[in-house]
């Protein structure tokens, strides 16, 4: 049997893939309906510092921006204590906004009434119940490696305390952090819309007690909230959590190899592979590709992909996920082909991986078409399973065994295959472990 190597590697400058955004300043926007023109200015002198160049100010109460506008600005701060002019074109144009991409961050009130209506509603988080008010304080920090929490410590709501009515949340979305009687204080959800946007709901009132007493105390870290919110929906909260060094791939015997190694991480939980943009394999049921965590030394990760066919190319990239849960896909591409093998003789190559959960592959090769039966037996000898019945080319084709509705134990798969040149049997033993 010939065997036929083909490496693709991508080099990747470290450099290069250093991050860019840990350093970014941003240009906001305050959208909202405040009447006091001091508290305005109030919130754009808090909000205005570390990663935050400049907050320019748009006053809803009169008019609605237009995308373009929007479209100016890195990241939206939204909130009112007075009705906008057009809630339903407001929500409609903000929804546009993040759509494209744009990062969007609702405060009290505009969370609790009043807030934008129209194609907004399904990206609210904190779902519109009226208002609490009443001395209050930071509670409850569910996520404390989120990034809109990093160097948040105390924070002081004041006198009046204004937030949100109850304790729901919208599907899907994150509790990051709680008032101290429950109510939501900073909720986040990931991949919002067509582009994947961040979205960040703050369950406070901007101005701070330096223009009314009631209100929330600077010395608090309310201006830290802020900042991180609108730095997090605009993806420039922090570096991605892991710099790559190097990615590639091979394919030998019916089977790609991928390996890549990091030069860093940060709150690394762990990889996901996908080809051809699927998900095939997760750090969740792998352990192979859990992460380091925080390392500044280089680690390395390897993945065999089983189930592919020879004849055919793939294209992998990868996925980290964060401690906090956001996820970070990374552009840098491994195309790798599955030469057509010259097979001289049947073969059923080894389970990868064995034990397993919550799959496993062999490769079936064939030097000529065959009739193929391959049945999945449980270690008293009775049939659980038909993995194949079907006739197959002559080549190199996987056989997956799933782990679903099936106990631990020790298994047998047995492939028999009848060709023109005769029959051919391979008994294989295999582990599940759940």
């Amino acid at each position: 049997m010939r065997r036929f190597l083909l490496l693709v590697l991508l080099m990747l400058c470290s450099a290069a893939l250093a991050p860019a955004l840990a350093s970014a300043q941003l240009n906001t926007l305050l959208v909202h309906a405040i009447p006091n023109p001091s508290w305005v200015v109030d919130v754009q002198t808090k909000v205005v510092g570390g990663p935050i160049t400049s907050m320019d100010a748009f006053d809803a109460n009169l008019a609605t921006p237009t995308l373009v506008q929007l479209q100016a600005y890195d990241a939206v701060l939204v909130t009112n204590d007075d009705v906008f002019q057009d809630p339903t074109a407001l929500g409609n144009v903000l929804a546009d906004y993040v759509n494209g991409g744009g990062g969007v961050v609702v405060a009290v009130f505009a969370n609790t009434f009043g807030e934008p209506a129209g194609n907004f509603v399904p990206y609210q988080l904190i779902p519109s119940n009226g208002q609490s008010g009443g001395q209050a304080f930071l509670g409850t920090v569910s996520v404390p490696a989120h990034p809109v929490m990093q160097g948040v410590t105390s924070f002081d709501g004041g006198s009046s305390s204004y937030r949100a009515g109850g304790t729901a949340i919208a599907a899907g979305a994150t509790l990051v952090a709680s008032w101290d009687d429950g109510t939501p204080l900073v909720v986040a959800k990931n991949n919002v819309g067509p582009a994947n946007a961040r979205r960040v709901d703050l369950g406070f009132y901007p101005p701070s007690s330096d223009v009314r007493s009631d209100f929330w105390n600077p010395a608090s870290d309310g201006a830290r909230l802020m900042q991180n919110a609108l730095a997090y929906v605009a993806g420039a909260d922090a570096p991605l959590p892991v710099e790559l060094s190097a990615f590639s791939g091979s394919a030998a015997r019916g089977a790609i190899s991928l390996s890549w190694t990091t030069a860093t991480e940060l709150n690394n939980a762990g990889f996901s592979v996908l080809r051809d943009g699927v998900e095939i394999a997760s750090f969740r049921s792998s352990v192979a590709l859990r992460g380091h965590g925080t390392s500044s030394s280089a680690n390395r990760y390897g993945y065999t992909d089983a189930r592919v066919v020879t004849g055919r190319a793939y294209s992998y990239t990868l996925r980290s996920v964060d401690a906090s849960g956001a996820t970070h896909d990374y552009p840098q591409t491994v195309e790798v082909s599955v030469p057509v093998e010259q097979i001289t003789a049947f073969a059923l190559s080894p389970a990868s991986p064995n034990p397993f959960n919550p799959t496993t592959s062999l490769q079936l090769s064939l030097p000529q078409t065959a009739q193929v039966d391959a049945v999945l037996y449980d270690a008293l000898g009775r049939p659980v399973r038909t993995l194949a019945h079907t006739t197959m080319p002559a080549g190199t084709s996987p056989l997956t065994v799933s782990a679903d509705g099936l106990p631990s134990g020790a298994y047998l798969v047995r492939v028999t295959a009848v060709g023109a040149a005769g029959t051919n049997v391979s008994t294989q033993r295999l582990t599940l472990v759940k």
